[in-house]
């Protein structure tokens, strides 16, 4: 691999994982429990608004999910 000129070397590509689920403060509690993950910002998934956006990470992986309870 080479350098840039600013002498860094190149970007690496990534990925960003986008899920989509039903239950989605249920999926939101078992991913911190089951994987580590921690929330990096939710919006929702409260009794008046049950539908949830969050933002996690495991390790170095980001991951954005939604669901609605259905």
């Amino acid at each position: 691999m080479g350098v840039t000129a600013s002498g860094d070397p190149p970007a690496v590509p990534g990925v960003e994982v986008q899920l989509s689920v039903r239950h989605g403060r249920e999926a939101v509690a078992f991913y911190e429990a089951a994987f580590g993950a921690r929330t990096c910002f939710r919006i929702g998934g409260t009794g008046e608004f049950p539908e949830v956006v969050a933002q996690l990470q495991v390790g170095s992986t980001p991951l954005l999910g939604g669901g609605r309870v259905r």
